[in-house]
């Protein structure tokens, strides 16, 4: 920790947040623990047709 600066914090959080804005806008999911628990308990249906 003989190098932590609140920019590199501050910079490391944005871009943690642009990626989550990014994987939420372009595939409709939200990332992170409770967009994988959401995707174990509310998984969706699907067929062999694949609808």
């Amino acid at each position: 920790m003989e190098n932590f600066t609140p920019l590199s914090a501050i910079t490391g959080g944005a871009l943690i947040g642009v990626s989550v804005t990014l994987l939420f806008l372009f595939n409709g999911r939200i990332g992170g623990v409770s967009g994988i628990m959401n995707g174990i308990f509310f998984a969706q249906k699907t067929t062999a047709s694949g609808g």
